[in-house]
C-alpha cells in the first residue's frame, strides 16, 4: 500500500514535468520555425554547400605535386578539399589510385564523422564517373558508411543506393523511364540533395543512360523527361557540368541519338519538334556547325536537318504573315507547293531584309542578310536533291518576287548559311532561271525541277502539312 501511495504522489509531479516539457518543445519549435522564416526572408532560401574554391584547390594541388602526394604538408582545410582533385585535374596534380586510397585511409581516421562522410558523399556524386578509379574507390569506401549520414541527404542516398556506383545509374534511369520522377523531386527537396540537380556528374551519367533508353522506345514521355534532365544541367548545359569530357560527350551523343530516333519512330509532329529542340540545345545546328555532330550517326543528323528544313519553311511564312506584304491566299499556294518538296529538300536558309530580321531573331531562326533589297523583303534559299543525288537550288521571295533557280551544272549558286552577302541583284543576275508567279506557275516550276532531278510534283504532299 505504501508503494501505491508513493507512486500516486509522484504522478502529479511527473505529469506536470511532462506537460512543461511539451510546452517548452512547442515554444522552442515555434521559435525556431519563426527564426528560420526570418532568415529566409533576409538572406533567401538555403543554398547547396559549395565545392572548395579554386584558390584552395590550386594551393593543395601545388603542394601535392611538389611532394609526390604527401598529405602531411597540407593544412586541414586543404586536406579535406583534396578529394575534389581526384577528378578535377585542371590544377596540375593527377591523383593515382594509391593517392586515393591513402586519402581515404586518412579520412577513415580523421574525418569519419557524420559531417565528414556526408561531405565525401557530396564530392562523389558531384564528380561521379563510373569509368573513374576514384569514383569506384570512393563509392566502395562509402558503401558501409552511408548509414551514418543523418537527415534527408542520408535517406536520399540510402533510398536510391547511390553509393553503389556499379548499378545506381541504371536503377535510377529505369525508374525515371517508367514515369516515376520521385528521384528528381527528392533531389530538389534538400540543399545537400541538390548536389545532384546542380550539373553533377551523376546527372550527366543519367542523361546518357536515359538517352540510350529513348532510342529503344522504353521511356514514357521521353521528350518531357529529357527536357527535365536538361533543365537540371542549368544554363551552361552539358558543357558546364561535372564529369569527364568523355562522359559529357557520351551523354550528348546518346541523348541526341536516342531522342531523335525515338521521335522518328513515332512520327508525331509534337515529339519531333521537342526532339529537335533538345538536339539543338545539346549539339547546335548541324547546318551551321558540324563540330558537335561528328560522332553522331548520319541518319540522326539527316532527320534533324529534315526537321530544320520544315521549320525554316514554316518560319518563312510566319515572317511574311507578320510583314503583311502579300495576300494570304497567294502565299497559301506557294506554301503548299514548296511543302510538297520537303521530303527532298536537304537544305533551307531564311534570307531577310531589315524588317524581317527582328522577326527571325524572335523566332530563333538562323538567317542571312539580304542586300540591294527592300526592307520588307524576305525569302528562302533551298536545295532540292533526288535520291540519286541530282540537285537544283532555288530562292523563293515575297512581295510577288520571282523565284530564282540554279541548275545542277551551275557553279554560281549561292552558298548556304552565310550571315551576309546575299545581294539580290547579284543573285538574280547569276541565276539560270528567273520564273514569275503568273499563270500556271506550279506547272512551270515543277517541270524545271523534274527535268533537273527527276522528282515529280505531287500536290497532295504539300497540303495540310
Amino acid at each position: 500500500m505504501s508503494t501505491s501511495i508513493e507512486d500516486s504522489s509522484r504522478a502529479p509531479s511527473t505529469d506536470k514535468t511532462f506537460q512543461l516539457g511539451n510546452l517548452l518543445n512547442v515554444n522552442l519549435s515555434g521559435h525556431l520555425h519563426k527564426l528560420a522564416n526570418t532568415m529566409i526572408a533576409r538572406h533567401g532560401a538555403p543554398k547547396p554547400p559549395k565545392p572548395p574554391g579554386i584558390s584552395l584547390l590550386a594551393e593543395a594541388s601545388r603542394k601535392l605535386a611538389a611532394s609526390g602526394g604527401d598529405l602531411e604538408l597540407l593544412t586541414p582545410r586543404e586536406r579535406k578539399a583534396a578529394i575534389e582533385l581526384f577528378w578535377d585535374r585542371r590544377h596540375g596534380w593527377e591523383a593515382t589510385l594509391e593517392d586515393v586510397k591513402r586519402w581515404l585511409a586518412w579520412a577513415s581516421l580523421e574525418w569519419g564523422s557524420r559531417i565528414g562522410i556526408a561531405r565525401i558523399a557530396m564530392s562523389y556524386l558531384r564528380n561521379f564517373d563510373p569509368s573513374s578509379e576514384a569514383t569506384r574507390e570512393v563509392g566502395d569506401w562509402l558503401a558501409p558508411r552511408v548509414s551514418e549520414i543523418s537527415g534527408p541527404f542520408g535517406e536520399f542516398i540510402r533510398r536510391y543506393g547511390l553509393q553503389h556506383w556499379r548499378d545506381a545509374v541504371d536503377r535510377v534511369s529505369s525508374t525515371l523511364a517508367s514515369g516515376d520522377q520521385s528521384f528528381l523531386q527528392d533531389a530538389a527537396s534538400d540543399v545537400r540533395c541538390q548536389v545532384i540537380s546542380n550539373g553533377s556528374g551523376f546527372l550527366v551519367a543519367l542523361v546518357a543512360a536515359v538517352g540510350r533508353m529513348c532510342g529503344t522506345g522504353k521511356v514514357q514521355n521521353a521528350d518531357q523527361l529529357a527536357k527535365t534532365l536538361m533543365g537540371h544541367l542549368r544554363e551552361h548545359g552539358l558543357s558546364g557540368a561535372r564529369g569527364s569530357e568523355d562522359m559529357r560527350n557520351q551523354a550528348r551523343q546518346h541523348m541526341v541519338t536516342g531522342i531523335v530516333r525515338g521521335a522518328s519512330r513515332h512520327g508525331n509532329p509534337a515529339s519531333s519538334e521537342a526532339a529537335l529542340d533538345i538536339a539543338l540545345t545539346l549539339a547546335g545546328d548541324p547546318r551551321v556547325s558540324i563540330a558537335q555532330w561528328r560522332d553522331i550517326e548520319e541518319d540522326v543528323r539527316e532527320d534533324v536537318e529534315s526537321w530544320l528544313t520544315a521549320r525554316t519553311l514554316e518560319n518563312l511564312f510566319r515572317v511574311i504573315n507578320e510583314l503583311k506584304t502579300d495576300r494570304p491566299d497567294m502565299w497559301e499556294a506557294r506554301r503548299d507547293f514548296w511543302r510538297s518538296y520537303l521530303p527532298y529538300t536537304k537544305r533551307a536558309y531564311l534570307l531577310c531584309g531589315d524588317r524581317a530580321v527582328r522577326i527571325a531573331e524572335r523566332l530563333k531562326e538562323p538567317y542571312g542578310r539580304l542586300s540591294n533589297a527592300d526592307k520588307s523583303h524576305c525569302g528562302i534559299l533551298m536545295q532540292i536533291v533526288s535520291p540519286e543525288g541530282s540537285r537544283i537550288t532555288a530562292i523563293e521571295m515575297n512581295m510577288n518576287g520571282a523565284a530564282l533557280f540554279w541548275t545542277r551544272g551551275s557553279g554560281s549558286a549561292p552558298d548556304f548559311f552565310r550571315k551576309n552577302g546575299y545581294d539580290r541583284a547579284v543573285m538574280k543576275e547569276s541565276s539560270d532561271h528567273w520564273k514569275p508567279h503568273t499563270g500556271n506557275w506550279q506547272f512551270s516550276f515543277s517541270q524545271l525541277i523534274e527535268s533537273e532531278t527527276g522528282i515529280r510534283y505531287s500536290p497532295s504532299r504539300g497540303r495540310n502539312g
